[in-house]
């Protein structure tokens, strides 16, 4: 399915985006995480971010402005990037508690 199928069937029927949209790019989604982080859970809760975030913003992908797999990659460089800044912070104030 290419991707104006996936934005039609979205519009359509949103749905069975989750569906569509894993079967399409959910390998696409941790080859982007897997370099980042090597450890199993935590790659699974960063792909269930995106995933999520990707399913609540998809009414702001804009075809015109770029392809899919570009907004799918700048959303979940963005999500990678927040998750890690997170764990930083929670570190961070762990160590200053103690």
């Amino acid at each position: 399915m290419n991707i104006n199928e996936l934005y039609t069937n979205y519009t359509q029927d949103p749905l069975r985006w989750g569906d569509e949209f894993g079967l399409e790019f959910l390998d696409y989604i941790r080859a982007l995480v897997y370099p980042k982080c090597h450890n199993k859970d935590q790659i699974e809760d960063i792909v269930s971010t995106i995933v999520v975030n990707l399913f609540n913003s998809f009414d702001k992908f804009d075809p015109a402005k770029s392809s899919f797999k570009t907004w799918l990659t700048l959303a979940a460089q963005a999500d990678i990037k927040n998750y890690f800044r997170d764990i930083n912070k929670r570190s961070e104030s762990y160590l200053q508690e103690r």
